[in-house]
């Protein structure tokens, strides 16, 4: 109560206008009263007045030394008069931080701190002072000041913080938590500081697990550390196998066996299995501990010895020892000989054996891919047991429905938070949805209760990479493969380094397998890809697959070419290209080299066909400059100019002067090692990740000294306001040298903002820029060429660009063939990626593997398919069935087929279509012809009977050098496109010109001007477009927004067929995509308006396509619309649907 009357006091006199006079006189009459001195001094402290607060403090404390509210007025005033005192010697507050932390008066510093704690000043504190006062109570051991400071920090992102608080936490005792921040904090840096700290921590915590899968990650890095705690490793596992074997000498059960078994399986299989086979020895009925040992000897690979150990079950009728021994054989993958076992037990078992049996069958179906029939399997059993949580999961699994059963398992798991078999099924079903975060949390979670689960570390080391978390996930794979111990594990490790990109790494996996298993061929042939050889390590007849054997032909062919192409043998290296593009079409870097032999053996309008191929995959401008060169060589003069004359716009130019100053700047700030200053440079997205701000801060630390050198800087290009910028830069610092290109895209606004949004380095070699032997050189010099009336030899340039930052480096070729004997490396001109190197120009001279004739497929691969007839496609089969219904009782079915053969660069076909239409009365009507195909053109004439009795034909032209452009001409009965037994009577001849191009896939531009000239008099515009205006992903399901635009201008109205004046609609809508195995779904859907028609519009449909099916392509698909070509919108619906099909061989 005294306390509360004191303190009630207090705020009366800092908030009222007290009479301190009155005030002062009953203080001289009453020298015993405490509460009114305690006022005053409040008073007087309120008012500046420290003199006379001090005054009467002191008599306070003089009567009762121990007052709190005393105490705490009088460290108010020294605060004060410590602060008035430190502003007069600097200038301001955090000037007085910044020379106590330098000059190590660390006590004075945080005693300066609590001042401005007391008087409420810490507002005035900067954020670098702040966690320099964080870091100093962290030492000084006042980890609660020191957490307090940094959970008023603004910015939580920063290494210094993240270092502060790990330590705050850990020598607090917290180490859940302090594991966190040191991960993070390893991760990040790397620094062996951190992964001591996080080593202390497992052991401590227990996780000796943990602990060990990182020692198996530093072993690589980190050498020393994983040999100085690998020993206390060794002594917690020999504490705790103590502890299990005193356990098991007193109750020797199964429960027991089992614990000491997985711990002594840890450190040596044969004591784990020589352990479980004595128990059984004195329990030879125990059919647990058998099924337990079988599963031991499985693990370590005995797989055989299982088997033989579980042959007493094989001849027994007991029908429960066999339905484990068949679940155990189809948990271990041994499917078939599982088959046996379970079947045995369907048809001889209980009827719950037999359940129990049928339902194993379904999931040995469901983890065979088999699944239609395990769905089969599963449906039944559903009939028997509806209740069955195991039959219904799988089914919903197998139906792709598998969110329910993550919120099913999530709500109980919060029941039941120990449940193991809800922790592995909610890890099972995220990693089936690819929510690989949660997947890896259960996992983890799963084997603190289970760490004997070894597939599963593997599992969560795949899972980890996918993360890019590199630290956990090779760790975890390093565990699996060194507690597994197979040639198998060590590979699989070694290709996770490799398709990862730690080559170095993937190879010392190898050379430690390889000096066990020397002939190991599978890893031989890993190593012989990382070090880019071409190994011959497999035969032809030991292909699997046709497709194998060709993908082994390729190769042999393809090492032909490339032998050839280096020896300058550019005809015979041209026909092994054409027959490896043959086997394999869609290899467009193969496609390159191939363009460039032709165009080295002078076929230039091949090579010209072949470089505008390419330009739709990899259209650089060196591809581009070649199309040019070729067409030029092949004598399209003009079409060469307007290429070349477009490049001379595009090729890489001077940086305009603002963005030489921002990278200028950004240079300095580098240097600077100021972290804000260099991240300010940096676009959000990109600097307020925290893995990157603790990388860089991290790098800045510890560098000392910066120096960064910028040579050639080119603006590459420019869209809108993104500026692709590249040059070679040269980094040193104390920890790291460098020498690269790098390519930054920079995002500016008016020219004065900018932010780099993207940034990239490769390593390489400096060659400076030299205007006499660069691209835009060589395009000048053959503008000059075509401009001036002398023919002199264009030159051909070497065919290298740049690449990884590499210069271009033109070299003045001449194509002709060299003597073989006169071969010389300057002479020798490589395709793209391609690069000289000693002993591959030694072994190009080895004529012995190279055939002066022309390459074809009957006499490369005659000899290992003897029994083959191994013919090109001469034959094509196509065919459609298209049906139209309306709302206007239109009914009309359409059929078409062709036969087409291909005869010396011709295409001659045969055609044959037909149609019933259903509309105000019946027709029909058929049409027959004949055509041939000669790229660019396209003839055929036909009989038409499908109204009147008429000659018919088509003309097409697409000419290469117009990228997607097809003109077309022809004569038509106007009955299928208008669909009126009227119509029929009239024909039609049409002009059109089509555009198509991907624009970056799958975004696509397809329209099309066409005119009609009718006999009845009419004539019709018609243009139309479909745009791909963006495309996205939702969910990993590609999708386009479009837009559709179709216009038509008739000249003529009639009531034969529908011919308004002017009618269009413009749609918007949604195409989505969806791979199957064999079948691509597209779905396609969008709302639009009709301006001249004044009505909502819609069109819809789906369409099948098939895929991996070789020599045949099937599409079939339906779209409903209130619009089409023959009625208005208005209050009009159709469908349309169409099969086809094409067969070559």
């Amino acid at each position: 109560m005294k306390k509360l009357i004191i303190l009630l006091l207090c705020v009366i006199a800092w908030s009222l206008n007290i009479d301190i006079h009155s005030l002062e006189n009953e203080l001289q009459k009453h020298p015993e009263d405490i509460k009114n001195r305690l006022v005053a001094a409040s008073y007087y402290i309120e008012h500046n007045n420290y003199a006379k607060a001090q005054k009467y403090l002191t008599e306070v404390l003089k009567k009762e030394p121990k007052n709190k509210y005393a105490l705490k007025l009088k460290q108010k005033i020294e605060a004060v008069y410590l602060y008035e005192k430190v502003l007069k010697k600097y200038k301001d507050i955090n000037t007085a931080f910044n020379d106590l932390y330098e000059k190590q008066k660390y006590k004075e510093l945080l005693h300066l701190y609590n001042a401005l704690k007391t008087l409420s000043k810490t507002s005035q504190i900067n954020e670098n002072n702040k966690l320099n006062i964080a870091r100093v109570a962290m030492w000084e051991g006042k980890y609660d000041l020191s957490l307090n400071i940094l959970s008023r920090l603004k910015n939580k992102k920063t290494l210094d913080y993240y270092e502060i608080k790990a330590y705050d936490l850990y020598y607090k005792g917290d180490y859940k938590n302090a594991k966190r921040y040191f991960q993070t904090l390893f991760q990040t840096t790397g620094k062996t500081e951190y992964a001591k700290k996080l080593l202390d921590i497992y052991f401590y915590l227990g996780e000796t697990d943990s602990a060990q899968k990182l020692l198996l990650s530093l072993k690589r890095t980190h050498p020393k550390i994983a040999k100085e705690y690998e020993q206390k490793i060794t002594q917690i596992k020999q504490k705790r196998l103590k502890t299990l074997e005193k356990q098991y000498e007193k109750n020797p059960n199964f429960s027991n066996l089992q614990q000491l078994a997985y711990a002594l399986f840890e450190t040596s299989h044969k004591k784990a299995i020589d352990l479980v086979k004595d128990y059984i020895k004195q329990k030879p009925n125990d059919k647990n501990a058998k099924i337990f040992l079988a599963q031991l000897l499985s693990w370590s690979g005995n797989n055989e010895e299982a088997l033989k150990y579980l042959k007493e079950f094989q001849n027994s009728n007991d029908m429960k020892a066999k339905l484990l021994f068949g679940k155990i054989l189809a948990w271990q993958g041994e499917y078939d000989k599982a088959l046996l076992f379970l079947s045995d037990v369907y048809e001889h078992g209980s009827p719950s054996q037999k359940y129990e049996a049928k339902k194993m069958l379904g999931f040995i179906a469901m983890w065979q891919n088999q699944n239609s029939k395990a769905k089969k399997i599963f449906t039944s059993l559903l009939k028997q047991n509806p209740k069955d949580e195991d039959v219904i999961e799988a089914l919903m699994v197998l139906n792709h429905n598998i969110k329910p059963l993550i919120a099913k398992y999530e709500k109980l798991l919060k029941k039941d938070p120990g449940n193991e078999e809800y922790i592995l099924k909610l890890a099972d079903y995220n990693y089936m949805l690819n929510n690989y975060e949660k997947a890896a949390y259960y996992y983890e979670k799963y084997l603190k209760i289970h760490p004997e689960k070894l597939e599963i570390y593997k599992t969560l080391g795949d899972i980890y990479l996918k993360l890019k978390n590199f630290y956990k996930g090779f760790g975890d794979l390093e565990y699996y493969a060194s507690y597994k111990n197979t040639k198998e594990a060590y590979l699989d490790l070694a290709k996770r380094y490799y398709w990862n990109g730690f080559n170095k790494e993937a190879l010392k996996v190898l050379d430690e397998l390889l000096k066990k298993y020397p002939n190991y061929q599978d890893a031989l042939i890993l190593k012989a890809k990382i070090l880019k050889i071409n190994p011959r390590f497999v035969n032809s007849s030991s292909a699997a697959t046709i497709d194998e054997y060709y993908a082994k032909r390729s190769e042999k062919i393809l090492a032909l070419g490339d032998r050839a192409y280096f020896a300058n043998l550019y005809k015979s290296a041209s026909d092994y290209y054409k027959e490896y593009l043959f086997l394999k079409p869609n290899d467009y870097d193969v496609r390159e080299k191939y363009a460039y032999a032709l165009e080295a053996s002078k076929e230039y309008a091949k090579a010209a066909g072949e470089f505008y191929l390419l330009m739709w995959y990899k259209k650089t401008p060196l591809i581009e400059y070649h199309y040019a060169y070729n067409l030029q060589k092949a004598g399209k003069i003009q079409q060469a100019k307007k290429i070349y004359e477009k490049l001379l716009k595009e090729v890489p130019k001077p940086l305009p002067g603002f963005l030489k100053t921002f990278i200028n700047d950004w240079k300095n700030a580098w240097e600077s090692m100021n972290f804000n200053k260099y991240a300010s440079f940096y676009d959000k997205s990109i600097s307020q990740k925290l893995y990157w701000r603790l990388k860089k801060q991290s790098i800045f630390k510890r560098a000392s000294f910066i120096s960064v050198g910028i040579y050639d800087p080119i603006l590459l290009s420019k869209k809108g306001n993104i500026y692709t910028v590249r040059f070679f830069q040269v980094y040193a610092s104390k920890i790291k040298k460098d020498k690269g290109y790098k390519t930054l895209e920079i995002k500016c606004d008016n020219q004065q903002q900018c932010k780099i949004i993207k940034e990239s380095w490769t390593p390489g070699t400096y060659t400076p820029y030299n205007p006499d032997n660069s691209l835009e050189k060589y395009i000048k010099d053959n503008l000059n060429e075509i401009n001036s009336t002398k023919k002199t030899e264009i030159k051909l340039t070497n065919k290298t660009f740049p690449k990884n930052g590499k210069n271009y480096t033109p070299k003045t070729q001449t194509a002709q063939q060299t003597n073989t004997d006169d071969i010389k490396k300057q002479d020798i001109v490589l395709a793209s990626d391609l690069t000289l190197h000693p002993q591959s120009e030694k072994l190009a001279l080895d004529y012995t593997y190279l055939k002066k004739e022309k390459a074809t497929v009957k006499n490369i691969i005659q000899q290992d398919l003897k029994a083959s007839n191994n013919k090109a496609y001469n034959w094509e089969l196509y065919g459609y069935i298209n049906y139209f219904k309306d709302n206007q009782n239109t009914d009309m079915f359409t059929r078409y087929i062709r036969l087409s053969h291909f005869v010396k660069g011709y295409y001659p076909f045969l055609f044959y279509k037909n149609y019933n239409l259903s509309e105000a009365s019946d027709k029909k009507g058929f049409l027959y012809g004949f055509g041939v195909k000669k790229n660019p053109f396209l003839f055929d004439v036909f009989i038409d009977r499908s109204g009147v009795n008429a000659l018919g034909w088509d003309f097409e032209y697409s000419p290469f050098y117009l990228r997607g452009i097809t003109f077309r001409l022809n004569r038509h009965n106007m009955v299928y496109s208008r669909k009126t037994v009227c119509s029929a009577q009239h024909m039609k001849i049409k002009s059109e010109i089509t555009g198509y191009k991907v624009i970056q896939k799958p975004r696509e531009l397809w329209w099309s001007i066409a005119y009609e000239k009718v006999d009845d008099g009419n004539n019709v515009l018609t243009p139309q477009l479909e745009y791909d205006i963006k495309s996205f992903s939702f969910k990993n399901i590609p999708a386009v927004l479009y837009f559709s635009g179709w216009y038509q201008f008739n000249t003529k109205q009639t009531d034969c067929y529908y011919s308004p004046d002017k009618t269009d609609t413009n749609i918007i809508g949604l195409k989505v995509f969806k791979e199957f195995r064999y079948v691509r779904l597209k779905l396609k859907g969008g709302l639009g308006y009709s301006f001249f028609d004044n009505t909502y519009v819609y069109n819809y449909g789906f369409w099948f396509f098939s895929k991996n099916i070789k020599n045949f392509e099937a599409k079939a698909g339906c779209q409903f619309s209130n619009t089409s070509g023959i009625s208005s919108p208005s209050n009009y619906k159709s469908m349309e649907c169409e099969i086809s099909a094409r067969k070559i061989w």
